[in-house]
This record gives structure tokens, sequence and C-alpha cells, in this order.
């Protein structure tokens, strides 16, 4: 016999039951059902679960997914901030002779900021494998992304001055 079959079977089973009124006068009639004992879940996870749950800690796998949501919304504010940075000190240095300190504090300051970005971008990588490790079969993990195609596309929005627009060091008069 076919599982079918017994789907039939008990389906009809139970609307015959309806049709006579054997459900009516149940204590949790036009009551939500509530499952504190989830079936299928092994006791000692279970336990574990409450525990957890009690002490407010979420298991590994939502964790490290809200800390991986969390790191993505911080490097595009990252991103956005040493953008508009990048422009501002541009204006600042635009006209300064190359060996004005202004100048070589903004070298200094570029390549510390394009050093973090990289460095956030592989951090937010590590965390997308680490996710994809401990979460569910049934958790949709993002995908890695190539951080140094990344990283030239942020290069393109973030770019070094050149010297072409830094003014020649003014020459001593005779």
């Amino acid at each position: 016999m076919s599982l079918d079959f017994f789907d039939k079977l008990a389906e009809r089973k139970v609307q015959e039951a309806v049709d006579e009124g054997l459900f009516d006068n149940l204590p949790v009639k036009g009551k939500p059902l509530t499952f504190d004992e989830p079936t299928g879940i092994p006791y000692a996870e279970m336990v574990a679960n409450k525990i957890m749950q009690n002490a407010g800690v979420l298991p590994e796998w939502m964790q490290t997914q809200k800390d991986l949501e969390a790191e993505q919304n911080a490097l595009t504010k990252l991103r956005a901030h040493l953008i508009a940075e990048n422009r501002k000190r541009h204006t600042k240095i635009a006209y300064l002779p190359a060996d004005h300190i202004a100048v070589t504090q903004y070298f200094a300051w570029h390549t510390h900021s394009l050093t973090l970005y990289h460095h956030k971008r592989k951090q937010l990588n590590s965390l997308t494998l680490k996710l994809s490790l401990v979460a569910p079969s049934t958790v949709t993990v993002p995908g890695l992304c190539n951080v140094e195609e990344e990283i030239k596309a942020f290069s393109a929005e973030f770019p070094l001055i050149s010297e072409e627009r830094l003014a020649p060091p003014s020459s001593p008069t005779k």
C-alpha cells in the first residue's frame, strides 16, 4: 500500500471526527498551539538551545551571520567615507608644492586607507567562509568577493593625487 492511501485514510478519519463534533470541547480550542518541546531534535541539543535562549546567546552560525551583516554595513560606510575624504584632501593639497608636509601626510594617509580597506575586505571574506562552515544547509550564504577585483574598483574611486596636479616647488629668487 502506498503512503498516499494512508494519508487519505487519516484525513478522512479526522474529517469524520470533526463532522461528529469530537473536537468541539477541547480545552485548547481557539487558542494558538505552542510547541515547548520540538520533535525531531535530540534532547541534549534541545537543552543546549534552551540554555542559550535563556542566556540571550545566539547559536554560532546566527552570531556569525549577524557579524557578517554588521561588517558589510561598516565596510560600505568606510568606503563612502574614504572616497569623500580623499576628494576633500585632493582639494586641499592640489596646489601645494610636492615637498610640502601636507602632501607627504596625504600620501601616507592614502596608503594607510587603501591597506585598511583591503584588510577589511579580506576579513569580510573570512567571515563569509566561516558562515559557510557553521551554518545549516538551509541558510543562504553570500558568495565570496574577488578581493583584487574589488580593490581595483575601489582604487578607481579612490585615486591618488597625480604629481601633475601638485604645484612645482617654488624656485629661490636670484
